[in-house]
């Protein structure tokens, strides 16, 4: 999303409804250049991040094989 998205306070409201109501974890956004050309705030985690966060929360490792 665009910085001035993110930094929107409905953005805040709806993030803090997904982490406070529905008890989501929310990784991100991260600073960089963004889809619109701007550089700022609002890219998604990227997914090799992402990755490493879901492996490590489930207590999964790499078979070897």
């Amino acid at each position: 999303m665009n910085t001035l998205m993110y930094t929107h306070p409905l953005t805040e409201r709806h993030l803090s409804f997904v982490k406070e109501i529905i008890g989501y974890e929310v990784v991100g956004p991260i600073g960089k250049t963004l889809a619109c050309g701007d550089v700022g705030m609002g890219a998604m985690t990227e997914w090799k991040d992402i990755i490493g966060l879901v492996v490590k929360r489930c207590g999964l490792s790499r078979r070897e094989g």
